[in-house]
């Protein structure tokens, strides 16, 4: 959970953090472009359907825009 400030790594309360390969379905972080496991490039359609799964289960909450997750 993120406190003072700080945005917790593996926290995904605050915004979406997390994405899953399509070719391996490893679970990686929004802003890697590329999966560690397989190589496989993540496309922005993958990243912008992972904030959108993620807007579903977090109704009210919005993460701002995807170049803001991806830093």
């Amino acid at each position: 959970m993120c406190y003072a400030g700080n945005c917790h790594p593996e926290c995904d309360n605050c915004k979406p953090k997390y994405v899953y390969c399509p070719h391996c379905a490893a679970r990686l972080l929004i802003a890697q472009k590329t999966c560690h496991l397989c190589g496989e490039a993540l496309s922005e359609e993958v990243r912008l359907e992972a904030v959108e799964r993620w807007k579903s289960t977090h109704i009210g909450k919005d993460p701002g825009p995807l170049d803001a997750l991806l830093g």
